[in-house]
C-alpha cells in the first residue's frame, strides 16, 4: 500500500497561483496517476504536510475534488480515493463512443491532408514509444490521439465535454496498462482508424474508432470483474 510520501511530485508548489488552486491540480493529479491509492484514508494533516501549505487550502481542494466525484469526505477523518468502477467503465465509454463516434464520422467528410499528416506525426510518435515500452508515455500518448481527433473537428463543446472526461480516460488507462500491456495492439488500432479516415470509402471510420473502443472496454470490464 502506498503512503502519501510517495507523491513527490505534490512538492513544489508556485506561489503565483492560489494555494487553493495548486492543492486542487496536485492532489488530481495523484489520483489520476495512481499516486494516492484508491480505497486509502489520507487526513487533511498527511497531505497539508506533503504539499506544504495550511489545512485550509487542503481542505477547499478535497471539498472540489470530492464535488467532481475523485473521493469521498469521511467527516472528522479525512478523504478516501474513490476506486475505479464498473459504472465508471461503462459511463466513459458509452460517452466516449457517443462524443466521438459523432467525431469521427464527420472527419470522415471532410478532414484535410494536414490533419491527416499531424495524425501520421502522432503514430509515428507511438511507434517509438511502444519500441522502448514506456507505458505512462503511451497513456498520455492515446489520450493526445483522441483529443485531436475531437480538436480537428473544431466543436468547441465537443471539446469541453472531452476534456471534461479525459483525467478519467486517463486513470483508466494507466490502471489498464499495469494489468495488460496492450499498446501495441492499440497502435495498430489508431493506425487502421487514421487510414480509415484517409480512405472512407473503403473502410468506416466509425466502425474502426469503435472496434477500438469496445476491445478497450471489454479488457477492463473484464480485468474488474476478475478482481471480485
Amino acid at each position: 500500500m502506498r503512503t502519501p510520501t510517495d507523491i513527490t511530485e505534490l512538492t513544489g508548489l508556485q506561489r503565483a497561483v492560489p494555494l487553493r488552486v495548486q492543492a486542487y491540480q496536485s492532489l488530481k493529479r495523484a489520483i489520476v496517476t495512481n499516486r494516492l491509492s484508491s480505497n486509502q484514508r489520507y487526513t487533511e494533516q498527511q497531505l497539508s504536510e506533503l504539499l506544504g501549505v495550511s489545512r485550509t487550502p487542503v481542505r477547499e481542494a478535497l471539498l472540489q475534488l470530492h464535488n467532481e466525484g475523485w473521493l469521498e469526505i469521511l467527516p472528522n477523518r479525512g478523504a478516501l480515493i474513490r476506486p475505479i468502477s464498473e459504472r465508471d467503465i461503462l459511463e466513459i465509454f458509452g460517452l466516449r463512443r457517443a462524443l466521438e463516434g459523432w467525431t469521427i464520422e464527420d472527419l470522415g467528410r471532410r478532414i484535410s491532408e494536414e490533419s491527416l499528416r499531424r495524425l501520421d506525426q502522432l503514430l509515428a510518435e507511438q511507434r517509438e514509444i511502444v519500441a522502448r515500452d514506456d507505458k505512462n508515455a503511451w497513456v498520455s500518448a492515446n489520450v493526445q490521439f483522441h483529443r485531436y481527433l475531437v480538436e480537428t473537428a473544431d466543436n468547441r463543446r465537443l471539446q469541453e465535454i472531452f476534456d471534461s472526461v479525459s483525467d478519467h480516460v486517463q486513470r483508466i488507462g494507466l490502471w489498464l496498462i499495469t494489468q495488460r500491456n496492450r499498446m501495441q495492439e492499440a497502435h495498430n488500432e489508431h493506425h487502421a482508424i487514421v487510414q480509415a479516415l484517409r480512405d472512407p470509402h473503403r473502410m468506416n471510420p466509425r466502425e474502426s474508432l469503435y472496434q477500438h473502443l469496445a476491445k478497450t472496454e471489454a479488457q477492463l470490464l473484464e480485468l474488474y470483474r476478475a478482481r471480485g
